[in-house]
């Protein structure tokens, strides 16, 4: 919903966030993950803009300090986004609000349901709705008092 100059100026908003972050020598190497984060801000803002080449330095960095820290994943990604700089010739275009779906209409009862192509929601009756063929949602279970909290699942950054 912003037109021009206000993308002009969130974009300079965002560069100069994530480039304070990308340059702060503040907390030594324990805030390499967070250069690294401003790195890949730093390339995301470039893309917006379309400018390949400052695009393809903020990748270089953050392959550099995905390596340091060991983040291969995250260093194979960097590296893959510095091989699309064709990708970036042209800048994000936004999309404009005339350009949205319709609002979700609100019946009676106070609900929302989106409109499909201009009819009316499919009734809860219809057989895609089928309690009886759906599988009711899965609820987890929270640990018992004094018992350790599940594992989270592997993230693949190395340690």
């Amino acid at each position: 919903l912003l037109d021009e100059a206000g993308r002009s100026e969130m974009l300079d908003k965002a560069e100069a966030l994530y480039r304070s972050v990308v340059e702060s020598d503040e907390g030594g190497e324990g805030w390499d993950i967070h250069r690294l984060g401003g790195a890949f801000g730093l390339a995301a803002v470039a893309e917006s803009r379309g400018d390949a080449e400052a695009a393809d330095a903020a990748y270089v960095r953050a392959e550099e300090l995905a390596q340091k820290l060991g983040y291969e994943l995250w260093s194979d990604v960097a590296k893959a986004r510095q091989s699309n700089d064709a990708d970036m010739s042209r800048p994000v275009e936004l999309i404009s609000k005339s350009a949205l779906p319709e609002e979700p209409v609100e019946d009676a009862a106070g609900a929302t349901e989106p409109e499909v192509d201009g009819e009316a929601p499919a009734d809860e009756a219809s057989p895609e709705a089928d309690p009886a063929t759906s599988e009711p949602p899965v609820e987890e279970e929270s640990p018992a008092d004094g018992e350790p909290a599940p594992a989270e699942p592997d993230s693949g950054q190395g340690g």
